[in-house]
């Protein structure tokens, strides 16, 4: 009979490695990501503030600016007809954005490296301070 301990090995170290350590960077991501992320000591920044207006008042018509960050402006635009002006609503693209700059960012390495660089790689990536500060501002810097 095989036992629980048996299994849990060859599972860690054979076949589900690289999802298991899949699983744990996006369980980090999303624990960094998503700790307090509605309260900030000092409100919204002047630049989240002015970024809020420019989404809200997007048109095709006003100026070229809609090229460079339109679909950030878009996305906003929408969360902030969904849910309201928040600090939520204007954090929802730069997560979008940011979650597929992981994903990317993952098969970029998967396709250069070994899958256990590629794990390590991602890990580091991810919970950056640099990358984790653009993910949680309400700016197209993220972009």
């Amino acid at each position: 009979m095989v036992s629980f301990r048996s299994l849990f090995n060859q599972a860690v170290t054979t076949r589900f490695r690289f999802i298991i350590g899949y699983g744990i960077i996006i369980a980090l991501l999303m624990i960094v990501i998503g700790a307090d992320i509605s309260n900030t000591p000092n409100g919204l920044s002047q630049v989240e503030l002015d970024q809020a207006v420019t989404s809200s008042q997007m048109s095709l018509n006003t100026s070229f600016d809609w090229a460079i960050n339109g679909t950030y402006n878009f996305i906003q635009k929408l969360s902030i007809d969904a849910f309201g002006l928040s600090r939520l609503s204007l954090v929802i693209p730069s997560l979008i954005f940011g979650i597929a700059t992981v994903m990317l960012f993952t098969l970029t390495m998967r396709h250069w490296f070994r899958d256990s660089v590629s794990v390590v790689s991602t890990a580091i990536f991810a919970t950056s301070i640099p990358f984790i500060s653009m993910l949680r501002s309400g700016t197209p810097e993220i972009m």
